[in-house]
């Protein structure tokens, strides 16, 4: 349920980003790299913020747009 809610928010926003010319990249390889290679970049419990392998997926997946980009 909640990963087909998240899959239609990320689709919606994605368009409306899209349309106004803002560039964005998508961060699951790297956090499904972090899981392979460091365990869960999620804590058990449900608070939504990462652990250290994850912010650092998050970091990469944003250099990627940089690199890609340019900065801001």
């Amino acid at each position: 349920m909640r990963i087909a809610r998240e899959r239609r928010v990320v689709s919606r926003l994605g368009v409306r980003l899209d349309a106004i010319g803002v560039p964005r990249v998508e961060a699951q390889p790297q956090l499904e790299r972090a899981l392979a290679d460091e365990g869960n970049p999620y804590p058990i419990r449900d608070d939504s913020h990462p652990l250290a392998p994850g912010y650092r997926a998050y970091a990469e997946a944003a250099l990627q747009l940089i690199q890609a980009h340019g900065p801001p």
